[in-house]
């Protein structure tokens, strides 16, 4: 039926989508408005209530209402390809969505409404408890409020489309609380890159009319906190143990390790220019390392540069002996997606060989001090002795010159 009002074929990525449809409603209409008193309807699994109108079709404006109780949006949406299949959050994906749409349209814009969702599930993310509010007036286009629960935590955000200029410029400031980092990564990346549990925050603009315009010109801040967690792919401290093992005798390595790196706090901020992040105090803590970095992570080409300085303590700093005071320089290269680790090993081992020359160098200056005060203390010795000397028979020829005068 739909096929009927569609120029093009409609291709959902569920071929079951769109099966059945049926509706209970209560309505009027007439040659300028509309409006849905009631509404009881459902699509394949999903129950939709509420109300809605139309008020003047000639300039309408958008009055609604309305509730869903479950919804997976990914099967009524096109098959993925390789030109969508883009990690998006649906925030961003929305905005970008929109963006997409002619100026005239999102100017013409009068909407009013509230939607609630119970389960939702879109881009592979599930969300539960869902609270959209939407303002259209004059070419604002605004979402907010927005309010969610996911992954044992909360989502706030607020959305604002500004189309009164000659591009549209998004406004986006989101965050995410008491999160389980993991689950959502590995469903909104299909890669298990990270988990722990904390808080993510970003505040965005950006301006442009497709979604690659949008990111190219992003600006603004995001940051993230992160608790009792790990960074799979990736065991910083066997690749020190393994770098340092033919430089350090009796270096034990446990083969059983699992490719990850655990850690009590992993956090960072970071500021936002024209798609690219930079952040300057990123931090890491673990039981056996410490580390600080800093570097950008490209948005528009996903490449990263990162710098990480990672200092060892508990049971690998004393695994390192000579070498636990000396910072471990590790490179972040690759894309945002699959990250390339590198420990710059040389760079270590000169920063530890001008150490020890510094400390050769010292004890050097130290000795030689050392004999230079001797010989001082030395000369100053048989100098006081000459003066004592001196003192003696200076007294004596005195002595004998006064017994000259009394004879």
């Amino acid at each position: 039926l739909l096929g009927h009002f569609s120029s093009t074929p409609l291709n959902t990525a569920d071929k079951q989508a769109l099966a059945s449809v049926s509706a209970d409603l209560e309505f009027n209409a007439s040659t300028s408005d509309a409006e849905l008193a009631k509404l009881d309807a459902k699509l394949d699994q999903t129950r939709i209530t509420g109300k809605a109108s139309i008020k003047n079709f000639a300039h309408p404006a958008y009055r609604f209402q309305l509730a869903l109780d479950n919804i997976d949006a990914d099967r009524y949406l096109p098959p993925a390809t390789a030109a969508n299949a883009k990690p998006a959050t649906p925030a961003a994906a929305a905005g970008a969505g929109a963006a997409e749409l002619p100026l005239e349209t999102l100017r013409a814009l009068d909407v009013d409404g509230n939607l609630a969702i119970g389960k939702l599930k879109i881009a592979k993310l599930q969300v539960n408890d869902i609270k959209v509010g939407v303002n259209a007036n004059a070419g604002v286009i605004r979402a907010n409020p927005l309010a969610a629960q996911l992954y044992g935590g909360s989502y706030r955000g607020d959305i604002t489309l500004d189309a009164r200029g000659k591009a549209v410029q998004l406004a986006m400031n989101e965050a995410l609380t008491n999160i389980e980092i993991g689950p959502l990564t590995q469903d909104l990346l299909q890669k298990d890159l990270v988990a722990g549990t904390g808080n993510v925050m970003l505040k965005l603009t950006g301006t442009g009319l497709d979604p690659e315009q949008l990111t190219r010109s992003l600006n603004g801040n995001v940051g993230f906190s992160l608790q009792n967690g790990r960074v799979n792919g990736v065991n910083l401290i066997e690749m020190i143990q393994k770098d340092y093992l033919k430089y350090i005798q009796g270096l034990a390595i446990d083969a059983g390790k699992l490719n990850q790196t655990v850690f009590s706090k992993f956090s960072a901020t970071a500021a936002v220019t024209n798609g690219l992040i930079n952040t300057n105090d990123l931090v890491l803590d673990s039981a056996q390392l410490n580390v600080k970095g800093r570097g950008t992570a490209n948005l528009v080409d996903q490449q990263l540069a990162l710098r990480l300085d990672a200092l060892p303590v508990g049971q690998l700093a004393k695994q390192l002996g000579q070498f636990k005071d000396t910072v471990i320089p590790v490179k972040i290269e690759g894309t945002i997606t699959a990250p390339k680790f590198s420990i710059e090993l040389d760079e270590v081992l000169k920063q530890k060989a001008k150490a020890l020359l510094e400390q050769e160098k010292q004890k050097a200056k130290a000795q030689l001090q050392k004999r230079a005060d001797e010989e001082k203390a030395k000369l100053q010795q048989k100098l006081d002795q000459k003066q004592e000397q001196l003192k003696q028979k200076m007294q004596e020829q005195l002595q004998n010159k006064l017994k000259g005068l009394f004879k």
